[in-house]
Parts: C-alpha cells; structure tokens; sequence
C-alpha cells in the first residue's frame, strides 16, 4: 500500500498535484517564482527510505547551475525532516542513510551528459533549464542516455524551465506530448502561497512597471505565465510550403545537372553534408541530398563524400576549415583519401546566411523529396544570435552551414552578391597599398 511521502506536508496544492502525479515522463515550464524548483527536489527525494542504492538525478546547464538552482531546497528538507542526508562537495552529490543519492548534473555537451551513463539505478531524472539547453543535445540526453537509463528502476522523467523564444523542438514537442496526456504542468506566481506577498499583485506589478500593461507582451507571457510563444523574427530561415519546396529531381551524372557538394566537419556538434544541383533553365539551386551524423572520423567523412561524388557526379567539393586543426583535415581528405576539395569561403557569414533566406523567399532554392529532411529540421528552430549576424550558438546547423558552402560553386547563378570581407591580413595590404599610392599621387604633383 503506497505510504504518502512526509514530504508532501511542505507543499503547496499546485505542487503536490505535480508530484502525485502517475506518469513516465511530465513537463514543467511554470512561471517565475512559482516554487516549481522546490516541488522538483520533493520529486526526486520523497521515496528515498524505500530505494536503497538507488539514484535521482537533477540536471541543468552545467553542475554549477544544477547545484545553486536546487540545493537550498534540498538542504532545507533534510534539516526540517531530520533525513540525516550529507553533501559530498567532489561528487556534487546527497548521500542518504540507506545508499539513495540525489545527484547534480550538467549538461554543457555531450561528455558531460555521458557521465550520467555511470550513475547506477537511476530512479528519477529532472532536467531544468531545457529551454536554453541546446536542442540537439538535450534530445541526446534524454533519447540515447536517460531513457535507456531508466529502464533498470522503470523510472520517471521530468522535462522542466521556462520555453525556449524559439517555440519549436524536442522540449517543445515534449510539452505538447504531455498536454495531451495530462502530465504538462504551467503554473504561476499566483498559484505559489508562500511569498511575502500574494502571486497577484507581484504578477500586476511586474506587468505594469516592466511591461508597460501589456499582457500580451511575449517575454511576459514566457517568463511569468509559462506560455509557449515564439519571438517574431527569431527564427532565420522559413520554409515555404513543402509543395512549393519540392521539384523534380534535377538529371545529373554525365551531361547533366552541374553539383557541388558542402562539409560541415565537427566531432560533438556533427559533420554535414549538403550535394546542390543546378536548376537547368532556372534561377538558384536545388538541393539533392543532405545529411548529418555526429562523431564522424575522417575516413568515415571521406567514405560518406566519395559515395555522394559518384552517385551524383559531384565537380566541385568545398570543405570547411575553420576550428582547430581544420585546414589539416581538409588536407588529410584529399592528400589520403583522394578527394579533390578545396577550403571554403568562410568570411560574409551574414551575407551568406541572407542569401538562403532570399532564395527562400524567392522559391529558387528547391530540394528533392526524400533527401532534404535534416535541413528542414534545422530551419524549423534555428535562430539568431544576440547579434543578428550568424545562427546561435549550441544549435544544429552542420547541414546548413553545409548548403553555405556548396552554394559557393562556379556553376551556379544565385540572385544574391555580397562585397567579400578581407581578412585582417589582406586588410592590412590594402591599407599599405593606399598609402603607397597616394604618395605616389602626391610625389607626382609636384
């Protein structure tokens, strides 16, 4: 016979409402100050005395985040209800009498989500802040390492933090999943009794001084009421309608289409690879195929390039360079392997990126049913940097950034220029020169 946890004495209604809940996995993007964090720590501890040796885990941007977001709430419950629980500082970790222990994680990048692969009997997992945890990373997370986790425990999972401005991805279709089901939980300040003073009127104030009154304001509605809302303009890339997108797929081979083909090289983040025809008798460009797999080797790159060049006729191949050790691997894929590529043309970043966007706009970038897939992916949430200069950072962009760069072949006939950054270098020359030659012009003069 379940036994109600004595934890639950300290929650407020919204809260144990989350907590009682029976679900494998729930959502949580409540407002601010709501006591979401508080409930979090109820959920991963309040079992502890009947799983010995087991673990919960409670996860966010990195360990130190994890520790300053939750640890007040976990200290507070083990002094108020006597659980004799210690901290141990190196492991980031709450050991409890009978073996439990309630671990903090971070999740910067790949290495650090692997760790929680040597976490044993893991019975909950609460992952906070997936709003800002890149996408691609967070669905590794919980796909490839937490899920298979779980299995051992048949334990639960709790996707929780304020929605991302992009409205779209994996935290955001896992909230829809839930919804569904009845496990999304968006509460507000309101819902929250112990504040000095009631949720109402610190929502009322906040709207009022912060947003001048308007409720429909989107950073309010995010960050205080939990809504999921996109930002206008966030996002860089916007796909027409998918049978304005596809077309016939160009001929290529002998006496057909001219092909280029782009490479994203990455390790974590993953190498990309888009093969672009040109569209015989109409302006841009049509993308044949493209694809994306994380952790490549070089031989695995080249094997993946060669089969691309002989199945679409490739003529010219543009590698990117950039990052440590970029240009060597660039040159270790022809000098080993064969591969006639040269480096491409990293400067223009934004003029590039603006150069897809009209050929979106335009309906001159068009792509073959069955092999655009991952590029749609990453347009349907990639967005700006703070700047508006380039995609931000920590999203999946190998397939894009692959297009940037096969779009930079001879053959093709694009409605956009851009005037070609120097590098610092070749600035420095310029200058020189000007110099050099007004002198002469003033010498000449006289």
């Amino acid at each position: 016979m379940f036994k109600i946890p004595p934890v639950r004495r300290l929650l407020a209604p919204h809260q144990i409402r989350f907590v009682s809940k029976i679900a494998k996995l729930r959502t949580n993007c409540s407002g601010r100050r709501t006591g979401k964090t508080f409930a979090l720590a109820a959920w991963l501890t309040e079992q502890w005395t009947e799983r010995p040796s087991q673990s919960s885990i409670f996860g966010a941007l990195t360990t130190e985040h994890a520790v300053r977001i939750i640890w007040d709430a976990v200290e507070y419950m083990n002094r108020r209800l006597a659980w004799g629980a210690t901290y141990n500082t190196l492991d980031a970790a709450w050991t409890f009498p009978n073996g439990f222990t309630l671990y903090f994680v971070g999740l910067k990048d790949r290495r650090q989500v692997n760790h929680i692969r040597g976490i044993p009997k893991i019975w909950r997992v609460a992952l906070d802040e997936c709003g800002q945890i890149p996408d691609a990373l967070l669905e590794y997370a919980v796909r490839d390492v937490i899920e298979p986790a779980l299995s051992d425990t048949d334990g639960d999972l709790c996707l929780a933090g304020t929605p991302s401005d992009t409205g779209v991805g994996f935290y955001e279709d896992q909230m829809t999943w839930c919804e569904t089901r009845g496990s999304h939980f968006c509460d507000t300040m309101a819902d929250n009794p112990h504040l000095a003073r009631p949720g109402v009127e610190l929502l009322a104030e906040a709207l009022r001084d912060r947003f001048g009154g308007d409720p429909t304001n989107l950073t309010y509605r995010r960050e205080y009421l939990g809504h999921r809302v996109q930002d206008t303009g966030v996002l860089i890339y916007t796909t027409p309608p998918l049978d304005e997108f596809y077309e016939p797929t160009p001929r290529v081979g002998p006496g057909g289409a001219y092909v280029t083909m782009g490479i994203d090289i990455g390790w974590n983040d993953g190498a990309g690879f888009a093969v672009v025809a040109a569209r015989a008798g109409h302006p841009g460009a049509h993308i044949l195929e493209t694809y994306r797999e994380p952790e490549l080797t070089l031989a695995r790159i080249a094997a993946i390039a060669e089969r691309y060049r002989g199945k679409y006729g490739v003529s010219e191949i543009f590698v990117d360079t950039a990052g440590g050790g970029g240009r060597t691997l660039m040159e270790s894929l022809v000098a080993q392997y064969g591969l006639p590529a040269t480096a491409a043309d990293k400067r223009s970043r934004r003029m590039r990126i603006e150069q897809v966007r009209e050929m979106l706009t335009a309906r001159t970038l068009r792509g073959s049913v069955g092999g655009c897939g991952q590029i749609l992916e990453e347009w349907r949430g990639l967005p700006w940097d703070t700047d508006r200069s380039d995609h931000r950072e920590g999203y999946v962009d190998e397939c894009t950034d692959a297009l940037q760069y096969a779009l930079q072949g001879s053959g093709f006939t694009l409605q956009t220029s851009w005037q070609v950054e120097l590098t610092p270098e070749q600035e420095l020359r310029k200058r020189v020169a000007d110099l050099q030659r007004n002198r002469r012009g003033r010498g000449g003069r006289r």
